[in-house]
């Protein structure tokens, strides 16, 4: 009887123990990065619940508690710092970034199509439309998105050194609708419609390359000009990007 007492004395204290074990408090990211107006969200992933949270400078960004979630809010440049605390005492630090994003666009190849293919003056064409394009391969657009709310902001564009010209930069600026990018600067505006499933601005670019194509009908009326016994149909220039952050 004492024996079968010890035992059920020794599993009360093991499931008290159990019960007392502390869970890790874990944030799904340590450090992030937002846009001025915008908000994201971090989750909460382990810890003992009755969670509390608060930013060192709410200036910068808030805090808000969704369940196991983070709501933030950027409000100014700057950094915060998130601590969450839980039941148990434990807390865990978020550095919250308030700043711009800038995405590189590099030229890593421009793209041809003339029609029809077997037109006798093809070469000519093709040397002209290469010989023509407003930026070479290896320049890149350099935009700077200032807020989570407006598609446009800063432009750098860059033109690297060669072994005859130095690089030259050229600023000015840019703005992304919904089918079309421009870009003004030098004095000149530049509209390219691109072809991807999402604007370039969206964070994750399932793809590492967008397409920007000129005014296919305005550049086909120009050749038909410039080479009119070519029977030009359609011709299209576009330059093939490399995207990065």
């Amino acid at each position: 009887m004492k024996y079968l007492l010890y035992l059920l004395l020794s599993a009360s204290a093991l499931v008290g123990c159990v019960a007392d074990e502390l869970s890790m408090l874990v944030l799904g990211s340590r450090s992030i990065v937002i846009l001025p107006e915008g908000t994201a969200r971090v989750a909460i992933t382990s810890g003992n619940g009755n969670y509390a949270a608060v930013s060192s400078h709410p200036e910068i960004a808030t805090v808000e508690l969704q369940n196991d979630t983070l709501l933030l809010s950027a409000i100014s440049l700057g950094t915060t710092t998130v601590t969450v605390t839980d039941s148990k005492g434990q807390d865990a630090a978020l550095t919250v970034t308030v700043g711009t994003k800038t995405v590189r666009f590099t030229i890593a190849e421009y793209t041809l199509q003339i029609e029809p293919e077997e037109t006798p003056e093809r070469e000519a064409i093709e040397t002209a439309l290469q010989t023509s394009v407003p930026l070479p391969v290896g320049a890149r657009y350099e935009c700077e998105y200032l807020t989570a709310n407006r598609l446009d902001g800063n432009l750098t564009v860059i033109i690297p050194a060669t072994e005859e010209d130095e690089e030259l930069q050229y600023t000015g600026t840019f703005t992304e609708g919904a089918e079309t990018f421009t870009f003004q600067y030098n004095n000149q505006t530049y509209i390219y419609r691109y072809e991807s499933s999402s604007g370039p601005s969206k964070a994750t670019f399932d793809t590492p390359y967008l397409l920007f194509l000129e005014d296919e009908t305005a550049l086909t009326e120009e050749y038909k000009a410039r080479f009119p016994d070519a029977g030009l149909t359609f011709v299209s220039r576009g330059q093939m990007v490399r995207i990065s952050q």
